[in-house]
């Protein structure tokens, strides 16, 4: 509940931050699109420039939303802590990365007077620069020997991409994948004096072999299992929740970039997110047994999904599928862990001891007439309310409860 409930608030200070974010990364990915047939130099810089946006966005919104007074002064010392630890890091900054530094600043503005939060947020700015560009180098050598171990293993090296790139998909770090993309992890050909490695460099010189169904076309099936995620969340969630999703799903299917709507589920349901590992790898097996090749150059977005699609008849029906898969693992999830949206639910002050009786608002998921449909019965307290509990059927001989139901 605790978890939910934090989770929750802040996933509520970046709605706008999600919107405003998700639409830069699509122009971003469109720009690059467009540069790639026309070789307009300006538009890759102005789409790189936009990608800077992202982090301090976030944070901005999140400082604002957690801080009570002298906001503009707070938000402008968070934008330099950012900057100070990217400069010492040299590391490039994402949305979840500019949550945390944000977060770390807002407790000690919440916890000290201004003048010692300052000093405090630059030194933890400068230490964990340091500390990142320090392991950094571990952690990128981790990545190889990871890399190296699964490279060449047939399916079982498609799972395991799967796994670990969607994992770090939730905090914006695209450095496993791209040992695949373009080192010799994702394969090698020799022409004449060149070596070219990478499996969209491969592509990018006109392979269309075996690798690109194992390491490349299992996004596109991802990318229908997260639009299934979403439909099946709107259903579940308040208004505005529900526009931030609507727009940053879509956005991610425009863009190929599944970072944010990632880390959307992952903040209403942490084990919603797990389901979408797996999902996930689901995805890319099913990609490779069926020797779908659609591949992607930039991010995979719907452009090149048109463009490089390959079998369209197993891939039609492959999708509709993994939107199913993807909606009914939500279902599934929302009815047995619940969602942190859930908290948003108003309940007026004199339904508050009922409601806890009954173990909270996330235990319950329906009521019809006098009975009340939970997740955990254990939950539930017959000390403090008259009820007859049968499994996950609670039926209550309260007169609140008729009231209850027009909340819940």
């Amino acid at each position: 509940m605790r978890a939910y409930c934090f989770f929750n608030k802040i996933q509520n200070s970046l709605l706008i931050p999600f919107i405003i974010c998700s639409l830069i990364m699509s122009v971003s990915a469109l720009l690059q699109l467009i540069y790639g047939y026309c070789n307009i130099a300006v538009l890759s810089d102005v789409s790189k420039s936009l990608s800077l946006v992202i982090p301090y966005t976030a944070s901005a919104f999140a400082v604002s939303y957690f801080v009570n007074d002298k906001r503009m002064i707070k938000v402008f010392w968070c934008m330099m802590c950012l900057l100070v630890f990217s400069s010492v890091s040299s590391a490039d900054l994402s949305f979840f990365s500019g949550i945390i530094i944000s977060l770390i600043v807002v407790y000690f503005f919440n916890s000290f007077n201004l003048t010692v939060s300052f000093a405090l947020t630059l030194l933890c700015s400068v230490i964990f620069g340091l500390l990142l560009g320090l392991f950094g180098d571990y952690f990128s050598d981790a990545l190889m020997t990871a890399a190296h171990l699964i490279s060449n293993k047939g399916i079982f090296s498609t799972v395991l991409f799967s796994v670990i790139s969607v994992i770090l998909s939730l905090f914006g770090n695209n450095s496993f994948e791209n040992l695949f993309f373009y080192n010799s992890y994702g394969g090698t050909i020799i022409n004449g004096d060149d070596v070219i490695t990478g499996v969209k460099d491969l592509l990018s010189f006109g392979y269309d072999g075996k690798l690109i169904s194992s390491y490349l076309s299992g996004h596109y099936f991802f990318l229908f299992a997260v639009i299934g995620i979403a439909v099946c969340l709107c259903d579940e969630l308040k208004k505005g929740q529900k526009i931030t999703l609507i727009i940053t799903s879509v956005c991610a299917v425009i863009s190929g970039d599944c970072s944010l709507i990632l880390l959307f589920i992952f903040l209403e349901s942490w084990q919603l997110f797990l389901s979408s590992v797996f999902i996930g790898i689901l995805s890319y097996t099913a990609a490779s047994l069926l020797d779908i090749r659609m591949g992607y150059i930039l991010d995979g977005g719907l452009a090149e999904m048109i463009i490089n699609i390959d079998k369209p008849a197993y891939f039609i029906v492959g999708a509709v599928i993994f939107l199913a898969v993807g909606y009914f693992f939500t279902k599934y999830s929302a009815l047995k862990y619940g969602l942190s949206d859930y908290l948003n639910i108003y309940v007026p002050d004199r339904l508050n001891k009922l409601v806890n009786a009954l173990g909270g608002i996330v235990n319950i998921i329906k009521i019809k007439n006098d009975t009340v449909e939970v997740r955990n019965p254990k939950l539930v307290n017959n000390f403090d309310i008259d009820c007859e509990i049968r499994e996950n059927q609670i039926k209550v001989n309260n007169s609140l409860i008729h009231d209850l139901s027009d909340y819940i």
